[in-house]
């Protein structure tokens, strides 16, 4: 049976800052769609802009029930992270973060968003 995954067009903007500091941002999603088989693998792109070098990039979802899920974070120094059944692609110089879903469950049918944010204590603890 087939997975069909809504992803909506960019771009997705998700950004945490601190007052008076002037950050150029974005996230965009290409794909409006994508699907896959149960039991097998799928891939979810992402692109960004930043004019910080070090950030942070989230996956979550939104299944038909309406609540948002996080799925896993993406800080912009480590390597690629993984939870569970998710992980990420992670391209630093290339501005691109995908998403690999493995295993894929009727229950992953839902819509994905890839957002960005700075971690507001690590951005205190370099002043």
């Amino acid at each position: 049976s087939l997975i069909l995954w809504e992803i909506p067009l960019g771009p997705i903007l998700f950004s945490l800052f601190p007052a008076g500091s002037s950050v150029a941002q974005s996230v965009f999603q290409a794909q409006t769609a994508a699907s896959g088989i149960v039991g097998q693998t799928l891939t979810l792109t992402c692109t960004y802009s930043t004019s910080k070098s070090s950030y942070n990039l989230f996956w979550y979802r939104q299944p038909p029930t309406g609540e948002m899920i996080y799925l896993l974070g993406q800080y912009s120094e480590d390597q690629n992270a993984r939870t569970g059944r998710f992980s990420v692609s992670f391209l630093k110089a290339e501005n691109s973060i995908n998403l690999t879903i493995t295993a894929l469950e009727p229950g992953d049918s839902a819509v994905y968003f890839c957002t960005w944010g700075i971690n507001l204590l690590r951005e205190q603890l370099k002043v």
